[in-house]
């Protein structure tokens, strides 16, 4: 056998895998996050089932980001030492975004950690410093691509997507160019402020240069299906509102408009591979 022991460079190897793993984690809370604000996990089961899975979730990619660093503090190449791994833009190796890396994991582990204090700091005030989840996610993403060694290949660029709801969903249509995602995913894009159908935000959504696709119901006060504009996929969810809620006696249960929402965006996202 030739070439290079694995072992020379296993520190980076463990550093590059768990960062990996933890970004797969932070999108996955922030997905199932965003599912709960959206009003589908109404049923105890479901709901006890989706807080379940977004707090593991958290916490599981809390410790990936841990083992991310200190991991990075064994390898040779690297050398980052204990400033380089905890201080922001420290680090000699693409500071900004290792930086951006690494501000992010200190906004995760406070968000984390506030799940323990939320009675202190009160429910109203903890929910509205939770949606800053959203910002870890965008720092992560950025730090991947900017700093990831992966970056430039395929496998990674090709399914990864940036998307959000309502006003998330404008934020990530206006962001996807600058982080080289491959597409967005918009839950219920507000394409019109309620009643005011000429005020129109669809050129935001022609102006992507990306593939998208848009989640709309077609009961959602902010604008139907039908107003989106040509060339943009579309995943209409019958009698759902602004909030992807189904009414109870409409075509489809909450829990069958969920399921059939994420087989349409996980079916769309896998063609984009």
């Amino acid at each position: 056998m030739s070439g290079r022991d694995p072992m020379e460079y296993g520190w980076w190897l463990a550093s590059r895998a768990s960062g990996l793993v933890a970004l797969a984690l932070i999108t996955l809370a922030v997905i199932v996050g965003l599912a709960m604000a959206g009003g589908v996990s109404r049923r105890p089961r479901l709901g006890r089932a989706l807080v379940a899975v977004h707090e593991h979730a958290a916490l599981a990619g809390l410790i990936a980001i841990a083992v991310h660093g200190l991991t990075l503090l064994g390898d040779r190449w690297l050398a980052p030492g204990p400033v380089g791994i905890a201080v922001p833009f420290a680090m000699d190796y693409r500071p900004l975004w290792t930086g951006l890396g690494i501000t992010g994991g200190y906004i995760a582990a406070a968000l984390g950690l506030s799940f323990y204090a939320r009675k202190r700091i009160g429910t109203k005030r903890w929910r509205r410093l939770h949606k800053l989840t959203i910002l870890v996610y965008v720092l992560s993403v950025a730090h991947t691509l900017g700093a990831g060694t992966d970056a430039g290949e395929p496998w990674l660029q090709a399914p990864l997507v940036v998307g959000g709801r309502s006003a998330g969903a404008r934020v990530a249509c206006r962001t996807v160019a600058a982080l080289g995602a491959g597409g967005v995913v918009a839950l219920a894009f507000p394409l019109h402020p309620p009643g005011r159908p000429e005020r129109s935000r669809a050129s935001e959504l022609t102006g992507l240069t990306v593939p998208a696709l848009v989640v709309q119901g077609t009961r959602d006060a902010f604008g139907g299906p039908d107003l989106l504009p040509a060339g943009i996929d579309v995943h209409r969810v019958p009698g759902a509102d602004h909030s992807l809620v189904v009414p109870r006696r409409g075509p489809l249960t909450q829990a069958e408009a969920f399921e059939r929402i994420v087989e349409a965006v996980v079916r769309w996202v896998r063609a984009r591979r």
